[in-house]
């Protein structure tokens, strides 16, 4: 959008932009304007098997960057299990941090993950597990919002989780290697029910 609020022609086609991951259903949740215009869209790309969490990278003038991932994408690579992106983040170096929630392998319960992408948009592979981070609170399921870096590269997940009677505000905190904070809550997880009924955070 232009400052007055209008559709800025210079961006993608008359201001509007669409973009075809090629699945069945694509879905941006988040976005970053990184300093040099360019845009991250993060969400979530479906096709014939499980939604997989996605990135992709537009130009400042709205066309996709194709040197970032393959192609301009970066879609995870695990078809095993179903994983979503709500939040992404970009650390000081540029690097970015897409947070949301995988649900285990066979149905498994949902838990808070992030994923880590190098500046090429590859998969930062030092990070956590083969490049993502779980943060499991309960047996029950835990959904993430939004994501949020600090000056320090330490990560807030914020979202909900099941309590086994209904949902409770959960945040975790993820150090930068994508292990779980021990200086933070109870090791790197904070939950509470703020109010009867369910609570959380998106």
């Amino acid at each position: 959008l232009t400052s007055e609020g209008g559709l800025d022609p210079s961006f993608a086609t008359n201001g509007v932009g669409v973009f075809d991951l090629g699945a069945t259903v694509d879905l941006a949740e988040a976005v970053v304007l990184e300093p040099d215009g360019k845009v991250v869209l993060a969400g979530v790309s479906k096709g014939l098997g499980p939604e997989r969490a996605a990135v992709l990278r537009l130009r400042a003038d709205g066309t996709v960057d194709t040197s970032f991932g393959d192609g301009g994408v970066q879609v995870s690579s695990d078809v095993t299990r179903r994983t979503l992106c709500n939040g992404v983040a970009r650390l000081g170096d540029g690097r970015l941090r897409c947070g949301g929630h995988g649900f285990g392998s066979m149905g498994g319960a949902a838990d808070l993950e992030v994923f880590a992408l190098e500046l090429t948009g590859a998969p930062e592979r030092s990070f956590g597990i083969d490049g993502s981070a779980r943060l499991t609170f309960s047996a029950g399921d835990e959904f993430g919002g939004a994501l949020v870096a600090d000056a320090r590269g330490r990560l807030l997940v914020p979202g909900t989780g099941w309590n086994g009677a209904d949902f409770d505000f959960v945040l975790g905190r993820l150090l930068p290697d994508g292990s779980a904070d021990p200086g933070f809550g109870q090791q790197g997880r904070v939950s509470s029910d703020v109010a009867s009924g369910d609570d959380g955070c998106q």
